[in-house]
Order: structure tokens, then sequence, then C-alpha cells
């Protein structure tokens, strides 16, 4: 959620993995990061053939530095979080995913596809100054929604956006080349000029002092002191290449459904009936968690209750 109201989290959502992450035994749980998992493999390791079947997973490198040879990891079950294209293209599963269930992962674009996310830092909430919270929903864009990102506790004052489509895509680009200018010029000053340019009439009018004849627009929004965004759709493991059938099947069945006889489990926002942001994603970890306790067994049912972060 953002604007007023909202509950937001210093350091952001990463701070809270960070926090769960440290709340792990090192003696039991082992945390690999930059090695995504390639391939999913349901085997019998025992002697007999009525040994219990384990999931081996197979993961790689994202680069020869990190990760030179591919180690396989055996567990009981895996919890699949990545977002349903992803986990359908860029897995290798065995036994195969049933047609239907991958038909669906495949067409399933990820939650907020092509979303722009941008932060624009100001040395003062001169939005406030003329009486406004900050909040914006804007059908006429190039912002579709803006909001106060402040920590007013640290003397960090922010407004924060989301952009779609190709307003998300144009911001993006130009950002992007003001951060790679060989100018002399500040990069940050070079941003700060694209955000004038591009979303600083959208600004003026959102913030506008009001006046006897109505809007005043003469005078324009403060130049940002430092812009950061993020274009999601340069991530190939969040977004992943468009598919000419690409659907909003949030909550489809076929997406949570269990695969290899409940040793794989499948979790993410898009697979919550009630889907979208961090909400669905944290109901469908309670989902995935039953799941796994059920596959496990009374005797080795899992902890649920929730750290002290």
């Amino acid at each position: 959620a953002a604007g007023p109201g909202a509950v937001r989290f210093r350091g952001g959502f990463a701070a809270i993995v960070d926090g769960l992450a440290r709340r792990l035994p090192a003696d039991r749980v082992h945390v690999e990061v930059g090695a995504p998992v390639e391939a999913l493999e349901v085997m019998n390791i025992g002697d007999h053939p009525e040994e219990e079947d384990v999931v081996a997973a197979t993961v790689g490198a994202l680069s020869a530095t990190t990760n030179a040879e591919n180690v396989v990891y055996y567990g009981r079950c895996a919890v699949v979080t990545a977002p349903p294209k992803i986990a359908a293209t860029r897995i290798r599963y065995a036994p195969p995913l049933p047609a239907a269930k991958e038909r669906v992962m495949r067409a399933t674009s990820t939650w907020m596809p092509g979303a722009l996310k941008l932060g624009l830092l100001y040395e003062t909430p001169w939005w406030r100054d003329a009486g406004y919270s900050g909040a914006v929903l804007s059908h006429e864009g190039p912002l579709s929604q803006i909001w106060d990102n402040s920590d007013d506790a640290v003397g960090s004052f922010a407004l924060a956006a989301f952009a779609f489509g190709d307003d998300a895509q144009r911001i993006a680009d130009a950002l992007d080349s003001a951060s790679s200018s060989k100018a002399d010029d500040d990069v940050q000053h070079l941003k700060g000029r694209v955000v004038e340019a591009l979303v600083g009439p959208q600004l003026a009018r959102a913030f506008s002092r009001p006046s006897s004849s109505g809007a005043d627009l003469s005078e324009k929004p403060p130049a940002p002191a430092t812009v950061v965004h993020h274009l999601w759709t340069h991530d190939p493991w969040t977004h992943g290449a468009p598919g000419a059938q690409d659907h909003r099947h949030y909550g489809h069945p076929q997406l949570a459904a269990p695969h290899a006889g409940g040793r794989i489990v499948f979790a993410g926002t898009e697979t919550d009936p009630e889907h979208g942001h961090v909400e669905g994603a944290l109901k469908s970890a309670a989902r995935a968690v039953r799941r796994v306790a059920d596959l496990l067994g009374p005797a080795k049912k899992l902890e649920t209750a929730a750290p002290d972060l």
C-alpha cells in the first residue's frame, strides 16, 4: 500500500527477509544466493523401491564467479516461489509438469509487469507546503500513482511513484541514458533534468497552489536532489520475456496446484485467489507452509510462530 495511512518498513521488505534469515539456525539451514535453480527432480535414492522419494534441486550460477559448477541439493520437498512464467520456463521438472498446469503458468504474466518505480528525494517536503498529502492517482500520467515516501524521523523527504507501459519504458530509457552519460555534468543533476522534463508538468498540475483564478501552474516544482528508479522488465528472473498469450490468470487453481504427489509446492502472489501485493504473497506462503507440514507428517510439523525481527 502507499499514501496516507500506509504501513511501511524502514529498510524495505528486504530488511524483513534479512531479519528472517538471521533467525535461521546456521547448523541446520543453508542459504545460498546468486544461484538459480535449474531443475527439480523427484527421485528415489534408497536401497528399496518403498523408500521415501526426495526432491533433487540442481542449482546453477548467475555468473562464472559465483558458482563454477552445478550443485545438487536434496530434500523431502521443494517450494517454488518464482513467478509462474519464470517457474515454467526456467526450471526443468521430473516428472514433467502436467500440460494444463504448464500452459497456465507460461501464459500468466508476473504481477505488475512492465512497472517502473521512481523515487524522488528532496531537501524539503515542498508538496506539504502547498497543503497536499502527496498522494495522487492519475489516468493521464505519465505517473499512474504518486505517494509521500518520506521518513521524517531521519529527515528524508521523498515522493515515490509508479509508471506503466510505454510511459515506464520512456522514463526508464531517459534515466538510463543520463546514468551512462559521459558528460561532465553530475549524473544526479542529469537525472533531475529528465524528471523535470518528463514528469515535472504532472507534478506541477498535481501539487499546484490554489489561487482565486484556479490552479497556479507558474511555480515549478523543485528539482529532486536524488533520483532512483527500477524497471522490472529488465529483470530476467522476475518478468521474463512477454509472450503472445500473456494473461492475468492470477489465482487460477492450476498455479497453486502442487506437483509430483505434493513434493513440489508453488507459492507467490500470482498463485493466491486474492492475488496482488505483499498480502497475496504472504497468504500463499502460509498455504505453502501448511502443505509442507502436511507432507512431513504430524511428527515433523514445522514451527510457524512469527519470529521476533
